[in-house]
């Protein structure tokens, strides 16, 4: 057997051999008898919450009013003349001369 099968099988026997701690009697009934607080949400978390889901909402909604502004003047005829202009303008043809 060499040394890393000697290796494998020594730590596959080691987890065998774990064994788990035993929790002290003192902690366990500490922890029965911690009272649970209830969580409470206060009215200026909600608010703030509120707050800030509308002002995401409104960035969204002028984001997409913006985008579709764009979107039009792109499409309208003016938009589509500037492409063609781009398109065939002498400035973006290739000399085959040289």
């Amino acid at each position: 057997m060499n040394a890393k099968e000697y290796w494998i099988k020594e730590t596959l026997h080691t987890i065998e051999t774990i064994q788990r701690v035993e929790v002290p009697k003192e902690l366990q009934n500490a922890l029965k008898h911690v009272k649970k607080i209830p969580t409470k949400v206060t009215r200026i978390q909600i608010v703030g919450l509120a707050a800030s889901v509308v002002i995401l909402v409104s960035l969204n909604l002028i984001s997409i009013h913006q985008y579709f502004k764009k979107a039009e003047e792109l499409a309208s005829n003016e938009g589509k003349n500037q492409v063609y202009k781009e398109y065939f303008s002498n400035e973006y043809q290739i000399n085959e001369y040289e």
